[in-house]
């Protein structure tokens, strides 16, 4: 499940502060406690759920773009792959949420079912299986 919040939507629309592929995203891991609202806005509103592994820290989305599709009447956000390395498993991630750089809005957000639990190893984020589509907006 994907969801862009109210925020991100006001954002990303034409004449919005967020440029998709022109301003930095940094993603951020949640664990299960944490329920998405659309509603939510800033990262304080993600409260305690953001992992709290000692290897853990936000990275930065790299490979932003954007297309039309009109074949399937809408637009495609895509970015490249994502690799947390060395997580320690203590808690596994159930969500990646996207964040605005300059403002520390949230943007969107993509639930991770069923993830394994890293066991030091490192976590990739492979959107879209392999499509590299984070999220569309459709009519």
């Amino acid at each position: 499940m994907a969801g862009v919040y109210n925020i991100g939507k006001n954002r990303m629309s034409t004449g919005g502060a967020h440029v998709w592929g022109t301003t930095g995203v940094t993603i951020r891991l949640v664990g299960s406690g944490y329920t998405p609202n659309p509603d939510h806005s800033v990262v304080g509103d993600l409260g305690a759920n953001e992992l709290t592994d000692p290897s853990y820290s936000p990275q930065a989305l790299a490979g932003q773009a954007r297309s039309q599709n009109d074949t399937l009447d809408r637009m495609e956000f895509t970015a490249t792959n994502l690799t947390f390395a060395g997580l320690d498993g203590a808690v596994t991630p159930a969500y990646a949420v996207a964040v605005d750089d300059a403002s520390s809005n949230l943007l969107w957000y993509n639930a991770l079912p069923g993830a394994p639990a890293p066991n030091s190893g490192d976590y990739t984020l492979n959107w879209g299986s392999g499509s590299g589509i984070l999220f569309t907006l459709d009519d």
